[in-house]
């Protein structure tokens, strides 16, 4: 084994793996049985089972990113725009050394350490970042290849490069800086300041008397050659490269410089520490007309800007519509192999591989997955030496319950709600399902082993028996009702739910509802009956609106506190507000239930009751973290 660890490790340390995605695509399959895909407690993982597990827990959320990708590659190879691997690998080295030097002080062994902490190595790291720039890259070149040079682009480069004022001025500049010796020992912070004082007041004159000089007729140049501080103009006689753009210097410069013209000399301008004299060489305003030649030269070969690339994305990307095919979430593995040419997502009318969507899927999250793969495997493993394996028959069931439990609890019933909130993060119920399917698929092994090494002590139990029944037992036996705002109709008349009126009249007219019920309650009817027909509860309906355990006063917010408190036996409540809702209480009797006669039922319940999602999650990291995860030189191919 450790023979084939440095085997795996050799042949990585060639391993390019800022290689184009496309070529990988079009590669001979990918997640051939006999490649590794990393080392698991030193069982080989095949790509093809990894590849199989990314496409199943992420290929939902990916085939997107993924669509949008290829559709780039598609438009860039139309267009007969390659992509310079050498230019793509040296702006990622350029952006790993600037992410070094300024994150990490210039040290890569922090970077790594980073890396790591993230679960990546630098070699995965160049992989994903590097997938992220080819993509960059392709709008890039797309963007440069199909720009179309506007009057309103032409515009936008002209303000640029001038500014908002437009204003077209080239300038000679001489630039003289203060320069203060360091503090003498002894010298007092009166005495320095003064001493600055007089070496600016010093260097005021000098500029003054070059600005004589040059008036009388000599050479701007020459004295900007011999005195100048201004490294990048001194060699040019102080002429400057570029047009100057007024809006870049204080208020004070484009006060003095902005209505002068051609051959004029401006007055002596001080910046901090540092005085300036300028002679405009050329002054106008700058217009699309004036400057057109110019203007379609630069932009037919600038690099284009964040909003043409955003407008690349969008044409290409931005209505895609991925369609998941039934062999997305088919297992592959050495056992039951899979054929890498077989389609699984559909877009634009076209099928795309296994074999490329896994190569996509590996380059972009293959290492940041890794860990996540290994700690469902080994619970997986454990529940089924344990006997505590799920079936498909009860994962299905789960997810049932848990959908109706998020209809019930999180949204009160409104499936108009509820199926807004799954477009927003799902797309559509399909999704959400697909989803919930493969959490269950190891959340129910996790919970039964939770529950299996479960103990619980009697602590527990008491106070399990206290928050139910209040303390000694003692607390009210009640019925509720809960009265909901009717579902608004999706109408478009209807849309500006959130108007603070339109809100005002719902909630007005569920109290109306809500307080003829209180009149027909006190009138005789039996509330039992009505809960079970009309609450809007759904965990409590089917028991009359019968609270389980007791109901303690004290436990309660203030105005169902003094309601609660107020009443008598078989006495009922005003209608009291809950959020949107309005609930009716009614006190059905005296409560006394003494810890022993519910002591064995309670202990059961705690056994039984399921681990909540952050246990999952903790045993899930726990098993993560203990698995000895090597990826392999495979992984990143």
């Amino acid at each position: 084994m450790k023979r084939l660890l440095f085997l795996l490790l050799g042949a990585w340390l060639g391993h390019e793996p800022w290689a184009p995605a496309r070529a990988q695509a079009n590669a001979e399959p990918s997640a051939s049985t006999s490649s590794i895909a990393m080392l698991v407690d030193g069982e080989p993982i095949s790509l093809a089972e990894y590849e199989s597990w990314l496409m199943r827990v992420h290929g939902d959320d990916e085939g997107v990113a993924f669509g949008v990708h290829m559709e780039l590659e598609r438009e860039a190879a139309r267009l007969g725009l390659p992509i310079d691997v050498l230019v793509l690998r040296l702006r990622l080295d350029k952006e790993i050394e600037a992410r070094v030097q300024g994150a990490h002080g210039g040290s890569r062994a922090r970077w790594i350490e980073e890396l790591a902490a993230e679960g990546l190595s630098e070699a995965g790291f160049r992989a994903r970042r590097g997938l992220e720039l080819r993509g960059e890259l392709l709008c890039e070149s797309i963007a440069r290849a199909t720009r179309v040079i506007t009057k309103e682009l032409a515009q936008r480069e002209l303000e640029r490069r001038y500014g908002n004022s437009l204003r077209y001025m080239r300038v000679q500049m001489l630039r003289v800086d203060a320069k203060f010796p360091p503090p003498q020992p002894g010298e007092s912070g009166d005495e320095v300041i003064a001493a600055r004082q007089a070496i600016v007041q010093q260097t005021r004159a000098r500029m003054n008397l070059y600005r004589m000089q040059i008036q009388n007729g000599e050479s701007f140049a020459q004295i900007a050659q011999a005195y100048s501080d201004d490294a990048a103009t001194r060699e040019q006689g102080g002429v400057m490269k570029d047009p100057l753009i007024l809006s870049e210097w204080p208020q004070n410069v484009l006060l003095a410089i902005q209505f002068l013209t051609a051959g004029e000399l401006s007055p002596v301008m001080r910046i901090d520490n540092s005085f300036y004299l300028m002679k405009i060489l050329e002054s106008r305003y700058a217009t699309v007309e004036s400057e057109k030649q110019s203007l379609i030269e630069h932009l037919s070969h600038a690099a284009p800007d964040a909003e043409e690339i955003s407008a690349v994305r969008s044409r290409l990307g931005g209505n895609l519509q991925v369609e998941l095919l039934p062999a997305l979430f088919e297992r592959d593995s050495i056992e039951t192999p899979r054929d890498p040419a077989e389609a699984v997502l559909r877009f634009q009318g076209r099928d795309h591989a296994r074999r490329s969507f896994g190569a996509w899927l590996r380059m972009r999250i293959g290492e940041l997955r890794a860990r996540d793969f290994a700690g469902q495997r080994a619970l997986l493993r454990e529940a089924a030496a344990a006997g505590l394996s799920a079936d498909s028959a009860a994962i299905e069931q789960r997810v049932e319950q848990e959908m109706a439990r998020v209809l019930a609890a999180d949204f009160k019933g409104d499936a108009q709600r509820l199926a807004a909130a799954i477009r927003q993060r799902w797309r559509d119920e399909a999704h959400w399902k697909r989803d919930l399917l493969e959490e269950f698929r190891v959340r129910l092994p996790a919970e039964r082993l939770l529950m299996a090494r479960r103990t619980v002590a009697e602590p527990a139990v008491r106070a399990l028996h206290e928050m139910r029944y209040g303390p000694a037992g003692r607390g009210m036996v009640v019925r509720w009702i809960r009265i909901a705002p009717d579902p608004l109709e999706p109408t478009p008349e209807s849309l500006p739910a959130t108007s603070t009126e339109l809100l005002e009249q719902r909630r007005k007219a569920t109290e109306e509802r809500a307080r003829a019920l209180v009149e027909r309650l006190r009138a005789g009817a039996d509330f039992a009956a009505l809960a079970a027909e009309l609450s809007q509860d759904p965990a409590t309906r089917a028991q009359g609106g019968l609270v389980p355990g007791h109901v303690v006063p004290e436990r309660c917010y203030p105005a169902k506190r003094n309601a609660l408190a107020a009443l008598a036996v078989g006495g009922v409540t005003d209608p009291l507000p809950e959020g949107d809702s309005f609930a009716i209480y009614k006190y059905e009797a005296a409560g006394e239930v003494a810890y022993e006669t519910v002591a064995s039922e309670l202990l059961r319940e705690l056994r039984e009751l399921p681990p909540d999602a952050g246990e999952v999650a903790t045993e899930l990291r726990r098993l993560a973290m203990a698995a000895g995860v090597v990826t392999g030189p495979d992984l990143l191919r």
